[in-house]
């Protein structure tokens, strides 16, 4: 018969043994800390994006300006001698001496610039081609007596008006005095004429004219073009940024 083996013992050192008793409220209260401390990491985080990522939305136009050829018809000025013919009366001229034609205009009388005066005035125009000297005389004609002037000569160029002016001294006691003008000297010049009937022929004679013609051109022109960009602006810091996520 088999002997038993005896029981083996198993000594326990209550030292080994670490035997942690946790009660119930307190394990409770520290897991809702935990999860206080985690939201408020989420919001910061939270927070941190929305600070870094939200923008406001502006709406900019930006002008580019780009140079491009652009082919044009244009006129062209040129010149070129044509010939044409006009009617000349020919033959041998007349000439004889002629009174130059001018104009005159109204007398004109005012108050003169020293005491019991009178100004009498008249314009005188050319009319000719060529410059010529006129004299004119003045004076004052009234009940008391008549007050004379110097004669005035002045030489007029052609298509120019001079002034004949006279200041005359009134007669005592003068009342209504007029203005009396009248011509010394005449001018008169050489003028030249077709004895009748005058006898025309056709003369061929040369002129230069301006023609146009139809040119194409290629110039560079600066076209503006005017474009509408979005740009994003951040709400906290005003930087530029290329997202826009909605806030």
């Amino acid at each position: 018969m088999a002997k038993k083996k005896p029981k083996e013992k198993f000594v326990v050192d209550k030292r080994d043994i670490d035997v942690k008793v946790v009660k119930k409220g307190k394990r409770e209260k520290g897991t809702a800390k935990n999860a206080l401390v985690f939201l408020i990491k989420i919001v910061i985080v939270l927070a941190v994006i929305y600070i870094l990522t939200s923008a406001n939305k502006v709406a900019t136009k930006e002008e580019t300006n780009q140079t491009v050829p652009v082919t044009k018809t244009v006129q062209e000025p040129y010149q070129i001698v044509e010939e044409y013919q006009e009617r000349e009366p020919y033959g041998t001229k007349f000439c004889v001496k002629r009174p130059m034609n001018f104009t005159m205009s109204e007398i004109d009388k005012e108050v003169g610039t020293r005491d019991n005066t009178l100004m009498c005035s008249v314009n005188l125009t050319n009319l000719e081609d060529e410059s010529g000297t006129w004299i004119y005389d003045a004076y004052l004609e009234s009940f008391a007596g008549r007050a004379e002037a110097p004669e005035l000569s002045k030489t007029v160029d052609p298509g120019a008006t001079a002034t004949f002016s006279w200041e005359i001294q009134l007669p005592p006691n003068a009342v209504g005095a007029n203005c009396v003008v009248f011509m010394k000297t005449l001018p008169s010049m050489t003028k030249c004429f077709y004895p009748e009937p005058i006898t025309y022929r056709l003369v061929t004679k040369t002129r230069t004219v301006t023609r146009y013609r139809n040119v194409t051109k290629t110039e560079d022109e600066t076209m503006t073009n005017l474009t509408t960009k979005t740009r994003f602006y951040n709400r906290v810091f005003g930087y530029e940024q290329g997202f826009y996520f909605g806030w």
